[in-house]
């Protein structure tokens, strides 16, 4: 899984690591946006982030959704308490298929 990686404000993250994911710290308060243009650089395929990185960083993960080489998934946080993950599958639904009718 050498093309994986997680990024995270926190540490321990073993049962990631385990799985032979790679765990990236963010620094907190500071763009990720030329981290995410050197990880796709370096043909990462796949970054995984936690609600509270998408959160804050939502405008330059968004801006990798088209982006065929590179697929940034949101993990929802334990309980889903701040809904993120929800929001974004749902805007990724009408993005690929139009306004949905629910």
């Amino acid at each position: 899984m050498h093309n994986i990686l997680y990024l995270s404000y926190d540490d321990g993250h073993a049962l990631l690591e385990s799985m032979g994911i790679a765990v990236y710290r963010v620094k907190r308060h500071e763009s990720i946006a030329p981290l995410l243009r050197e990880l796709k650089q370096n043909q990462k395929e796949l970054i995984l982030v936690d609600e509270t990185i998408y959160r804050d960083h939502k405008e330059a993960i968004n801006n990798y959704n088209t982006d065929p080489l590179l697929t940034i998934v949101m993990l929802s946080d334990g309980v889903g308490s701040h809904k993120e993950a929800q929001k974004r599958l749902h805007e990724s639904i009408e993005q690929a298929i139009g306004t949905l009718k629910v």
